[in-house]
């Protein structure tokens, strides 16, 4: 029977102390201590190549590189000479920046080159183009910046065919699939939320210095999730999976409640 190849499980555990930041070291040689950090963390293991070939180094540099991070947390790792690879041991903790699933799905959509351990069990779905036109976004950025009302057709489910009015854009919003822009609408008279993907912009500048203001934007609420309470208590258990505490709560301005809960 062939060899089993001893895995060390980290601990459930993990505090994150960026050590790596306190180095009085040059800039590049710390992205590369970030870099075997971050792939001790996600994969357990590290050879001089993976360096090597990540940064187009030198093994000699690849090697300072690798004495110097074990400086920092002796316990962190272990060479193993069967296989010529470090790996972390189960006293492992990061000592770089605070790894998190955004980082996980870095290394997924940049394809890091990660030699013997491709991540190939990684995949992101492609995502839809919903990006809105860059001239519409910066225009809004314009009209927001200079306090300047612009006029659009804006094209709505209720009404497909559009209306032109005129809007004062505030503030611009990403909820993480859309773009909106939170402005002043002189045909409701009052502050809305519009996505700009609707809208075509007329170009026809004004300026309104007398604008009230925005209650709902300021006006700052506690969102409390939390599981529902008909739920059965081995469904309420799964359901909190992945929360940290009983509910989960967010401070947030309240014009953003409808596009944080669609989240």
């Amino acid at each position: 029977m062939p060899d089993k190849k001893q895995i060390y499980l980290l601990p459930n555990k993990i505090e994150f102390n960026d050590l790596i930041n306190e180095l009085d070291e040059p800039f590049i040689r710390k992205e590369r201590l970030r870099f075997i950090d971050a792939h001790l963390f996600w994969t357990g293991r590290l050879r001089r190549e993976d360096i090597c070939k990540q940064f187009d180094l030198h093994e000699t540099n690849a090697s300072k590189d690798i004495s110097i991070y074990i400086k920092l947390r002796e316990n962190n790792v272990l060479y193993d000479r069967k296989e010529k690879m470090y790996k972390a041991t189960p006293l492992f903790q990061p000592v770089g920046r605070k790894q998190s699933l955004n980082t996980l799905l870095s290394y997924s959509s940049l394809n890091m080159q990660w030699s013997g351990n491709a991540p190939d069990y990684l995949y992101t779905p492609p995502v839809i183009d919903r990006q809105p036109d860059l001239s519409t976004i910066r225009n809004l950025v314009i009209c927001a910046e200079q306090k300047l009302g612009i006029q659009i057709k804006y094209h709505s489910m209720k009404n497909p065919e559009g209306n032109t009015r005129i809007i004062f854009p505030q503030y611009l919003i990403f909820d993480g699939l859309r773009w909106h822009t939170r402005a002043f609408c002189m045909l409701r008279k009052g502050y809305r939320d519009f996505v700009v993907s609707r809208m075509a912009l007329k170009k026809n500048l004004t300026t309104n210095t007398d604008l009230p203001n925005d209650e709902l934007w300021e006006n700052i609420i506690e969102l409390k999730i939390q599981p529902h309470r008909k739920l059965t208590p081995k469904t309420t258990k799964i359901s909190k999976y992945g929360f940290q505490y009983e509910q989960w709560s967010v401070k947030h301005k309240n014009a953003t409640t409808v596009s944080l809960l669609h989240c």
